[in-house]
């Protein structure tokens, strides 16, 4: 996936770290279930397994594409509702009396009095969208590339190190400028994180935001449309069907093909009994896929 396409990225890292943290589990629960169980497991216990794996994921798997279809149909209704509502939002944050640029100020003195690494770190991320955000409103009305220099000049100055963050500055301005999407990807970052309350000016502007972001225009629900149908589309979606397909048709065949032909499984039972637990095992990493999909579907920033 390109660096440069979406905006809002903080959080992909204690999403990766949980996947991974159920995967190593699965895999400790599976191989131990390999190792201890799987030898004592007779014909009818097998079998029953395989048909259970089998049903289960034909179920999800159904619901999951059914889902899709319904939850995710009125992406471009929404991209366009947030492309009419943009003028709105950049004149509120351009509004003398709580404009963004007032809180990038005050951020930036936060940081400069600041005797907390951690603090200061925390700062700076706050400081890194709100400066993506200040472009953004400020592209509205110039063209003017020195004014994202300057943002960019204070981020290095303050201590803002992220490399890539640096690279992709004037991309991820762009985006912001330009589309809908990524525009309140910032503004959601606003309004759900917590922090940037304590630095609003003279009228709250995180409060202000927050109930047109929710409660008056919705905007909360178009983004997680939006960000639904992104991700129906992707690679995770794809194979997470894929396999799922390949354990019900293993799991079908290989039920149908034991019972259906009288043979004697003392001959082919470890054969038998390999391919039951590779149907098997297919199976659940299947639902850790479909589980991983839905979380990474209704995530609140992707």
């Amino acid at each position: 996936m390109d660096k440069r396409s979406g905006i809002i990225r903080k959080n992909n890292r204690v999403k990766i770290n949980f996947c991974v943290f159920v995967f190593i589990l699965l895999v400790i629960a599976l191989a131990l279930w390999w190792y201890y169980l799987l030898p004592l497991a007779d014909k009818f216990s097998l079998s029953l397994s395989v048909i259970a794996v089998s049903i289960c994921i034909s179920a999800l798997t159904g619901l999951l594409i059914v889902g899709n279809m319904f939850a995710f149909a009125n992406v471009q209704q929404s991209l366009r509702k947030l492309r009419g509502l943009k003028p709105k939002y950049v004149q509120m944050l351009r509004d003398d009396n709580f404009c963004i640029n007032i809180m990038r100020q005050k951020i930036i003195a936060a940081i400069t009095e600041s005797l907390s690494v951690e603090e200061r770190t925390d700062f700076l991320e706050r400081l890194f969208y709100v400066s993506i955000l200040c472009g953004a409103v400020n592209a509205v009305n110039s063209e003017d590339a020195d004014f994202n220099k300057m943002l960019k000049k204070d981020l290095i100055k303050n201590g803002y190190s992220n490399k890539d963050g640096l690279r992709w500055f004037d991309d991820y301005v762009t985006q912001a400028s330009v589309d809908g999407y990524e525009f309140f990807s910032l503004i959601e970052e606003l309004v759900t994180s917590s922090g940037y309350k304590r630095f609003d000016v003279d009228k709250s502007i995180v409060d202000q935001l927050s109930t047109g972001f929710f409660a008056q225009d919705c905007i909360g629900d178009d983004m997680w449309t939006i960000r639904g149908g992104q991700a129906s589309k992707g690679f995770t979606f794809k194979y997470t069907i894929v396999l799922a397909i390949i354990s019900i048709i293993g799991g079908i065949l290989l039920v149908t093909c034991i019972n259906k032909f009288t043979v004697d499984l003392d001959n082919i039972w470890n054969t038998y009994r390999i391919l039951a637990g590779i149907i098997i095992s297919l199976g659940v990493f299947s639902v850790f896929l479909i589980g991983r999909y839905i979380f990474e579907a209704t995530s609140c920033k992707i």
